[in-house]
């Protein structure tokens, strides 16, 4: 916790008034010759409380075990210790600490759990067996549980986008005017919901795919190499996955800067 220094000119003040007083007294008393011992020439700051200290270090010790396990997460049990640990964290209090702070903390949490459970499903789950199809349950369920996270860090991350959409605004317009802190939780949204959408149905597809596109397109506008150029390259994929409309060239006009930016991403068209 960072502690505000004693106020300058306070204390210069209040130093000026303890020596008046000791002239004074001086001047009634020849016998005082020191201050008193109750007068300080500063209040020194408070120390976090014991509570303070250990909610703090079990809410980090409990980030550091679930970024380690993340650091494995290669492998699905490792992946979902990490998410096991980040819910782990979210229920910690953390009392004694600004809203604000509390606010930050829990955002960045949930971004990484829109992003575990993305992969989860995209990367673990969707592999499973030799029938793809078989998985889809199962993976729309991890992908609906990434898009109530990154829901979460919206709320936190961009209560004012959040309030816009739940007034009616479209998601495509009101995303123009959203905050750039909230990019993670609106990419790991998007990416959650576009693949829930593709295996719901080509309903759900054209239904939502504006407003995943006006995401993209903000990104692209602010953050262009956010999570090694991401939006780019969903962007390329949006121009050739259309059920009408696609657009080989609108699409490698996408993956160009791509390949730019992140030209080791195995997922960028054109690496051999």
């Amino acid at each position: 916790m960072k502690y505000r220094p004693l106020n300058i000119r306070t204390k210069y003040v209040r130093e000026a008034f303890i020596v008046l007083v000791f002239i004074l007294s001086g001047c009634t008393s020849s016998q005082q010759t020191t201050r008193p011992d109750s007068i300080t020439d500063a209040t020194p700051a408070a120390e976090p409380s014991l509570q303070f200290k250990a909610q703090h270090q079990a809410f980090h010790n409990t980030l550091e075990q679930a970024q380690n396990a993340w650091q494995q997460r290669a492998n699905r049990t490792e992946l979902e210790a990490a998410i096991t640990f980040w819910h782990a964290a979210l229920e910690l209090p953390l009392t004694e600490l600004p809203k604000s702070t509390q606010d930050n903390e829990h955002a960045e949490i949930y971004a990484h759990l829109a992003r575990a459970y993305h992969l989860l499903a995209d990367s673990h789950i969707r592999l499973i067996g030799d029938d793809e199809q078989a998985n889809h349950p199962t993976m729309m369920a991890v992908y609906e549980k990434g898009i109530a996270a990154a829901e979460m860090a919206l709320k936190l991350r961009d209560p004012e986008f959040v309030a816009n959409i739940s007034a009616g605004t479209p998601w495509p317009e009101a995303v123009q005017h959203a905050n750039i802190t909230a990019i993670p939780a609106l990419y790991w949204y998007s990416a959650n919901l576009g693949n829930w959408a593709r295996i719901e149905g080509i309903a759900t597809v054209l239904a939502r795919k504006d407003d995943i596109k006006a995401t993209m397109d903000f990104i692209v506008a602010h953050q262009p190499d956010f999570f090694y150029a991401a939006a780019y390259r969903y962007l390329g994929v949006y121009w050739v996955s259309l059920p009408f409309g696609n657009d080989p060239e609108k699409s490698q006009q996408a993956f160009n800067p791509s390949l730019a930016i992140a030209p080791t991403v195995f997922a960028t068209p054109g690496l051999s």
